[in-house]
């Protein structure tokens, strides 16, 4: 069924793939009534409804994207895109092809003549573009591919940073990665080196920290510091709330990220990045919890442990049921779940408990019915599609 072509989002980035048209014979169909002889609606449709379960945009789509706050909302109607608001106004009429989220107010869209253009959110068209591979603009600028080589496009459809790089990734805070000769390294919009290159590879974790790889070792390095004395594990973690944790050698250590001074040795077999201020450890295969200071709050005893989503991680027991514990370790759940699935604002999705469909549960486990809905996805900025029956 021919119901979504969105573009694929990869790494917080979308590249887009802009195939050459083929010369048209006369009798050749256009565009527009090839794509809508195959097209095939759901006879379901996707509408919106917030936590309390009120409808919030009526199920009237083929299909529709994810809320996202401050942000429009994609929508397809009678197999064309377009976008509304939360509010369910039409902004931009169904006019489109495929469309891309927008980001940094700017969004791609495809017409029926296969040609892609970035449109603002009036819908104005601010060039057609005829480039290999884009991805989503930051700080006004974004990583498109032309030839074999990666530039910098402004939204004019210019070339702010000419193509020279093997790979770029988008600008934040003034800053890219980006790699050339098969060595990556971080420059400004002015394109003055930051970081020389010299890494395998290198990571933004946040606003404040990069992972660098080299010589099959990695280091933590912020923003503040960049170019600081490097000291390299065999493996690191993400950084969170000031501290990482690294593998040297046959150990596992707390490390300071500012200063990569180890603080304290961790005695176990592999320690996990755990969010939310938590630390997953491992011991004799089974998974327990740590705090931010390395100090032990869940005994290993679980076979499966994920991180930590608005307070709670999915755990599976030795019997092979799931369930959910806070930072302490309690439980969440009286009856196991056969399955479980994430929390996102405040609420995770669960098979109902006669096979039908789907609930939610919430932060204190109570069952929260979805109504009289066929299916309905995560929330989103306190907004979850949903398909009616």
């Amino acid at each position: 069924m021919i119901k979504n072509l969105l573009i694929t989002s990869l790494l917080c980035s979308m590249i887009i793939y802009c195939g050459c048209k083929n010369d048209a014979s006369a009798e050749e169909k256009p565009s527009y009534e090839e794509y809508m002889e195959d097209y095939e609606a759901d006879a379901l449709k996707w509408g919106m409804i917030d936590t309390a379960r009120n409808i919030i945009i009526e199920p009237r789509f083929d299909d529709i994207h994810d809320f996202e706050k401050g942000s429009l909302i994609g929508a397809n109607l009678n197999g064309k895109w377009g976008f509304i608001n939360e509010k369910d106004e039409v902004i931009i009429p169904f006019q489109f092809k495929a469309i891309t989220r927008f980001n940094d107010k700017v969004a791609l869209a495809q017409k029926f003549d296969n040609k892609w253009m970035l449109i603002n959110e009036r819908g104005d068209s601010l060039f057609t573009y005829k480039y290999q591979e884009l991805r989503f603009y930051s700080e006004g600028l974004a990583p498109s591919k032309f030839g074999n080589a990666w530039g910098f496009l402004d939204k004019k459809g210019e070339w702010n940073i000419p193509t020279r790089y093997d790979k770029a990734t988008g600008f934040k805070n003034g800053w890219a990665v980006v790699k050339t000769k098969g060595k990556y390294g971080i420059i400004d919009k002015n394109v003055n080196t930051i970081l020389s290159f010299e890494y395998e590879s290198i990571k933004r974790l946040n606003e404040s920290y990069f992972k660098l790889k080299k010589d099959k070792k990695y280091c933590i390095t912020d923003v503040d510091n960049i170019n600081k004395k490097q000291i390299w594990f065999d493996k690191v973690t993400d950084v969170q709330s000031g501290y990482f944790v690294a593998k040297d050698q046959d150990d596992w250590h707390l490390v300071d990220a500012k200063s990569s001074k180890k603080v304290k040795l961790l005695a176990y077999d592999k320690i996990i990045y755990g969010d939310e201020n938590n630390w997953i450890c491992k011991k004799e295969n089974l998974l327990g919890v740590l705090d931010i200071k390395g100090e032990l709050l869940v005994e290993p005893k679980y076979k499966v442990l994920q991180q930590f989503k608005n307070g709670l991680a999915i755990v599976q027991k030795e019997n092979g049921q799931w369930n959910y514990i806070d930072k302490n370790g309690n439980e969440l759940l009286k009856s196991d779940l056969p399955i479980a699935f994430d929390f996102k604002n405040g609420f995770a999705r669960r098979l109902a408990a006669n096979g039908m469909g789907i609930e939610f549960i919430n932060t204190k486990g109570s069952i929260i019915p979805i109504g009289n809905f066929y299916e309905v996805k995560d929330f989103h900025d306190g907004l979850a599609r949903f398909q009616n029956i």
